[in-house]
């Protein structure tokens, strides 16, 4: 019986919650890597080996980013950072919930690692 029950909650459970989708990038978290980087200038970053960048940012219920920031070791790699992100104007597919847009700002933390 207790199986059958933790079998059933399992199933019900993942049937609840598969409904939700978080904000994605139109094209891929590979796509936004690529993007991002490719208006880095890595001379002014300060970057070695073995060195993450976060980006966070909030993506309202039409797509649009707002409110970026980034948390990084090196101050100039920070700056450079956020310079690409802002310059990357596309819009995101939104957060949604049982079908339909989320209301309020989804935020999303966007790791860069450099290996």
């Amino acid at each position: 019986m207790k199986k059958r029950f933790l079998l059933f909650s399992l199933f019900f459970s993942g049937f609840l919650f598969s409904q939700d989708k978080n904000a994605e990038f139109i094209g891929g978290e590979k796509q936004l890597k690529k993007l991002i980087l490719s208006k880095i200038n890595y001379d002014s970053t300060g970057i070695d080996e073995n060195t993450t960048v976060e980006l966070i940012f909030k993506i309202n219920k039409n797509g649009k980013v707002k409110n970026i920031d980034c948390k990084s070791f090196y101050p100039d790699a920070k700056k450079e950072f956020l310079k690409a992100a802002k310059k990357i104007k596309q819009k995101w597919k939104p957060a949604m919930k049982n079908g339909k847009k989320v209301d309020s700002e989804v935020v999303v933390s966007f790791p860069i690692v450099f290996e």
